[in-house]
């Protein structure tokens, strides 16, 4: 397995707008923003801010995501790399 520094992780995931990706895959599930948040343990806001490219998040906040979408982390980020590579 490749080590990759998580500085890097993140500065590819703000380069490919990793925001952006969080809203299509809850929209396409058809998850409220709101319900989302909550279960992510977010406030509604700074996801909204987050997915729309209104302002960065902090990766203690990247690394609840996942929660929301019953997967981990890196089932998250290797899924979120999938997309990019087919665009």
């Amino acid at each position: 397995m490749k080590f990759i520094p998580l500085y890097s992780i993140i500065e590819k995931m703000q380069y490919y707008n990793f925001g952006n990706f969080i809203r299509q895959k809850r929209e396409k599930l058809k998850i409220s923003l709101n319900s989302f948040a909550l279960n992510c343990e977010l406030d509604p806001a700074t996801l909204s801010n987050f997915e729309t490219s209104k302002s960065d998040i902090l990766f203690m906040n990247i690394a609840k995501i996942p929660k929301g979408f019953d997967m981990s982390l890196g089932e998250l980020i290797t899924e979120y790399e999938n997309s990019q590579k087919n665009k």
